[in-house]
């Protein structure tokens, strides 16, 4: 019996099983098929794309607590607070600043691992691709910390304003 190990396409093995029925030779065939032949662009392309919903989210918390410091300011008359939330608002203006550019970089590594709608093939994806997609990944992870302290930074300045 002979073993044969086809890559392919959906496509090409439907071609490929609908000749093996015709000709009535399926029993001496074992055919293992990758059906997507960028399955590593389709793992880069599933990450970038939950990096990118993430970044909504915080974008979407920070514009949040961007308006309970514009609250804190209209209801307070402590005296410097209004530094004390110019401080708050730098801090996730800064971090804003830069989800938005790993954004911009996650966007560019999305069409590099597609042509037109479809992905490349694994075999052209280049040590360059693999090392931008590990540096977009750490950017991420080290972004999400950062963020993390802000966020909860701006959230024990307003718990303590309301105290006061």
């Amino acid at each position: 019996m002979t073993d044969i190990i086809l890559i392919a396409n959906g496509y090409h093995l439907q071609q490929l099983n609908e000749t093996i029925a015709l000709t009535g030779r399926s029993g001496s065939l074992n055919i293992k098929s990758n059906k997507m032949a960028s399955t590593i662009a389709t793992y880069y392309s599933d990450e970038l794309i939950d990096w990118n919903e993430s970044i909504l989210f915080y974008n979407k918390e920070t514009d949040d607590l961007s308006q309970k410091l514009g609250d804190v300011l209209r209801r307070n008359s402590i005296v410097g607070i209004a530094e004390k939330v110019e401080s708050q608002q730098e801090l996730l203006n800064l971090a804003s600043d830069k989800f938005y550019r790993l954004q911009i970089d996650i966007q560019q590594q999305q069409e590099f691992l597609k042509t037109d709608s479809t992905f490349i093939d694994d075999s052209f994806i280049s040590e360059e691709t693999e090392k931008k997609q590990t540096e977009l990944r750490k950017q991420m992870q080290l972004m999400e910390k950062e963020y993390i302290d802000v966020k909860f930074n701006c959230y024990d300045f307003l718990s303590g304003t309301l105290k006061k």
